[in-house]
This record gives structure tokens, C-alpha cells and sequence, in this order.
């Protein structure tokens, strides 16, 4: 990814997906350079202050034996995860849409004993993706329009008893302030989600951004079969909400 996340959204922290090399605003893609966007997460404050602290918490309390990143873009998060502190060892997955991303990963996730760097769409089914214990998504869902078969294929990559991480920001502001020229905007949201468009800052083109309520994705997610078993959240140094949901999947 290299769209600084304080542009996207308020202050928003960054995403990932279909996605993290390139998104589409009506049909014109929208690059984004993974160098940029490896610069621009090592500066941005909710991810160095709130997601990779909370994710090294979590798996520090849990030790699993192995992680996926869902959306890892440059694979940042991943790195810092693991220079942090969690057990060595850990077979990482980095999951990515965009070959960009990816490769950028790989050139800098040496460090890192057991990587694979994995190319998928989260619209297809996640067939030969071998389950793990604790995953996480950060702010991919800005990406794209999240719905009932992506929960479900999100969820299909967590072991039987697994953790998932789902880091979200409170987008009601930017909502509102987009419903003042557009009411109709105000009344998607309400359903559940919208689309907005918001300036790239490394591209300084208009993008899409998606504004899924949190509400939504809890209910998507329960719907998928796991359970919401911690909500946390972090107010940003602009103010800003930003929300970790911990899901639970279930034993058979």
C-alpha cells in the first residue's frame, strides 16, 4: 500500500487486499508504490502505537505457532510484529492481492525464519491456504465492499479455536461531513456501508475508500461462525476512534 492512511480517512491507519498495490476509482487503477507505502507506515502513529502493540500483546498471551497477515501490503506490520518480542519460530503467512506488494515483502522480511508470501483474491475460496492460529486484518476493509462470502472466506483461514484480529477506524465523521453535499450517503451508511472518496496523498488522485459500520462487520463476522470475544479501543492524538475486534473460531 502507499496511500498515507491521514489522508484516507480522518487519520486512518492504513489497508490492504485487492488493494494494496491497486485499487479502482470507476476503471482507472490507482498504483500505489510499496516503498511509499513502507514509508508511510513506519511514520503513521496508529499503527506503530495501537495495532502492532496490540497484535504482539495478543500473541505474546497466546504463542501461536503460526500467524497470517491479511492485506500485509510491504509486510511492515509483520516485521514489527516479529522484531517485538513474540516467540521465534512462527510460520508467517503474508497474504496480498498485488505482486508489487509481495515482492517488496519478500525483499524485506529476511529477518524472519519461516515466511510465505501468498497471492489471493478474498473473493475466491481460500482452498489450499493452510489455516492459522492468529490473524489479523488492518484496515483492509477500507479496500472493499465487505460482504457475506469474503467473512466467510477471511474466516476459513483461521485454525479451529484461532484468534482474528479486525482493526477498523470510526468513520461516522467522514460520513456526516460526505452527507453535506450528499444525504443519500448518510442513509447507505445506516444500512451498513458506503463508499467515499478521499484524496491519495502519494498519488494526490481521488480514490475510493469503503466505510463498512462496525456493526456490520461484527454481524458479518458472527454470521461467518465466529465469536466477538473483546472489543478494544484507541483514540487517536487528532481524536480519532480507532476499534480492535477479537473473533473467536470455534471448535467442532
Amino acid at each position: 500500500m502507499a496511500v498515507d492512511p491521514q489522508d484516507r480517512c480522518g487519520d486512518v491507519a492504513g489497508c490492504g487486499f485487492l488493494i494494496s498495490g491497486i485499487i479502482h476509482l470507476s476503471n482507472s487503477p490507482v498504483e500505489r508504490p510499496p516503498d511509499l507505502w513502507d514509508q508511510g507506515c513506519a511514520t503513521d502513529e496508529i499503527r506503530n502505537q495501537f495495532v502492532i502493540p496490540a497484535i504482539i500483546e495478543v500473541a505474546s498471551a497466546n504463542d501461536p505457532d503460526s500467524i497470517i497477515d491479511i492485506g500485509c501490503g510491504s509486510g511492515y506490520i509483520a516485521r514489527e510484529v516479529e522484531a517485538g518480542g513474540i516467540a521465534k519460530g512462527v510460520a508467517w503467512r503474508l497474504l496480498d492481492y498485488s505482486t508489487d506488494m509481495l515482492s517488496f515483502a519478500r525483499s524485506r522480511c529476511t529477518d524472519i525464519e519461516r515466511t510465505a508470501f501468498i497471492r489471493h483474491d478474498l473473493r475466491v475460496e481460500p482452498r489450499d491456504i493452510p489455516k492459522s492460529i492468529l490473524g489479523y486484518v488492518a484496515y483492509t476493509f477500507l479496500d472493499f465492499l465487505l460482504d457475506e462470502t469474503i467473512a466467510l472466506h477471511v474466516s476459513d483461514l483461521i485454525m479451529e479455536g484461532g484468534t482474528l484480529l479486525v482493526f477498523l477506524p470510526d468513520v461516522l465523521e467522514d460520513v456526516i461531513e460526505a452527507a453535506g453535499q450528499d444525504p443519500a450517503v448518510l442513509d447507505e451508511y445506516r444500512s451498513g456501508h458506503c463508499s467515499l472518496a478521499k484524496r491519495d496523498k502519494f498519488t494526490s488522485k481521488n480514490v475510493l475508500f469503503e466505510a463498512n459500520r462496525v456493526e456490520n462487520v461484527i454481524q458479518l463476522f458472527l454470521g461467518a461462525g465466529l465469536v466477538l470475544t473483546h472489543l478494544r479501543t484507541h483514540r487517536s492524538a487528532k481524536g480519532k476512534f480507532h476499534y480492535m475486534l477479537s473473533f473467536r473460531a470455534l471448535s467442532v
